[in-house]
């Protein structure tokens, strides 16, 4: 049996090894500068790209994790539950004990959620907008015409 396994592992590792080859004979290989640039939405990088993170979103991002994972609790629940042949050969004996136990289940699911929504844990940062200090040249009323003529559509 073991003999089987290694030639299986062989034949992997060399079946891998040898497109490794070929795909490196193959391809075009003219490295420039232009080509060795970091690409950034078609924009040369400025400053490092290792910018802080809030930790807000990482909480979120758990939160969100623990909420789906109860999501793969209720399903097969709700499938043998919904399943009225199972169900009626068991329902004087387990079915009202699991629908009890889903309501406590629910209980807690909901109680954590107003625990992290009392907390904030929900709220998104939004930044707060800056006033523009600028004062154009142009007055009010050429602006306000412009509006106007694409409000109707003319424009």
């Amino acid at each position: 049996m073991s003999i089987y396994l290694l030639i299986y592992i062989v034949g992997g590792l060399s079946f891998l090894l040898m497109a490794l080859g070929v795909s490196k004979r193959l391809r075009p290989n003219n490295p420039n500068p232009r080509k060795l640039a970091t690409y950034e939405s078609g924009e040369e990088t400025q400053g490092s790209s290792w910018a802080p993170a809030s930790v807000r979103f990482y909480i979120l991002a758990i939160i969100f994790l623990l909420f789906e994972i109860d999501v793969v609790f209720l399903f097969p629940w709700a499938s043998v539950y919904a399943d009225t042949g199972a169900n009626a050969a068991t329902l004087g004996q387990w079915g009202w004990w699991t629908f009890f136990e889903m309501l406590v289940f629910l209980f807690f699911l909901v109680l954590g959620l107003i625990y992290v929504w009392h907390n904030g844990y929900l709220d998104v940062l939004k930044p707060t907008p800056e006033t523009n200090s600028y004062r154009s040249s142009i007055p009010k009323n050429m602006y306000d015409k412009i509006n106007e003529k694409y409000e109707k559509g003319t424009g």
